[in-house]
């Protein structure tokens, strides 16, 4: 992979152009295009998005996208190869030599295991046998006794089911309207929890905490007051809490806009 990287920061220099301006121009985040100058975008990325970036940074420096993907794909199978793994399946000598000095034991050692077997089959079939008998009669018994008439007869609402009732549709209506999840009093605590390595941009009230990498198995939390802002490069693989309640996953591969407040989790 760091071929083709080489292949595309050569062809940016000689176009004179920076990563801020590849940015500006194909919005295309500077952290994407620097890991696929560097041939790390497999470390971040999805296959499918990584070669979705790679046409669109190739098309944009003017290269052949398809040669540029042809490319990677090659390069990607070769990484995925695994070595082919023999496994000799003839007996040993010592086995074998065994068997020839011996070859009445091999018999009974079969008709040893069969008999087991016969034995285990006849005893699972007297329990099945057991049991259907014991659900005829109940059945039968059943069927042999006077059935009970109930009669049910409404119950009067009291004056508490009423106000039971009340509140409940108090609640919904309060939900309804968007009641926050977290009082106004206490602190947003978030924490990430990564399944898989993920670059993540995070910002609190306004003021940007970290951009970076995540790896794998990481909790990452930050407590702020108002709302936390995240960027998120594939929102299938973390897993956001707020104040230790889960909300779940922000959806599916990148995700820019993801707001989370004392109300809950919102993509803008």
């Amino acid at each position: 992979m760091a071929g083709l990287g080489e292949k595309l920061r050569q062809a940016r220099e000689k176009r004179g152009l920076t990563v801020e301006q590849i940015q500006k121009q194909t919005l295309m985040h500077s952290t994407v295009i620097t890991a696929l100058e560097d041939g790390k975008c497999d470390d971040i990325l999805t296959p499918t998005y990584v070669k979705s970036f790679l046409k669109k940074y190739a098309s944009f420096l003017g290269l052949d996208a398809k040669e540029i993907l042809n490319e990677y794909s090659v390069l990607s199978s070769n990484n995925q190869a695994a070595p082919k793994i023999t496994i000799d399946t003839s007996k040993p000598a010592a086995q074998k030599q065994s068997e020839k000095k011996d070859p009445g034991s091999g018999n009974f050692l079969r008709y040893f295991l069969t008999a087991i077997i016969a034995v285990i089959v006849i005893l699972i079939i007297a329990v099945i046998i057991i049991a259907g008998a014991k659900a005829l009669y109940s059945l039968s018994k059943k069927m042999h006794q006077p059935q009970k008439i109930v009669v049910k007869t409404k119950k009067s609402v009291t004056k508490p089911d009423k106000a039971r009732s009340k509140k409940k549709l108090a609640e919904k209506a309060s939900l309804k309207q968007g009641k926050a999840l977290i009082p106004q009093s206490m602190p947003l605590n978030v924490t990430i929890k990564v399944k898989a390595p993920v670059w993540v941009e995070m910002t609190k009230d306004g003021e940007k905490i970290f951009q970076r990498v995540l790896p794998r198995g990481l909790e990452e939390s930050i407590t702020g007051r108002e709302k936390i802002d995240l960027y998120v490069a594939n929102g299938d693989v973390i897993e956001i809490f707020l104040n230790g309640k889960s909300l779940g996953s922000p959806g599916h591969g990148i995700i820019k806009d993801v707001e989370i407040t004392r109300y809950g989790m919102k993509i803008k």
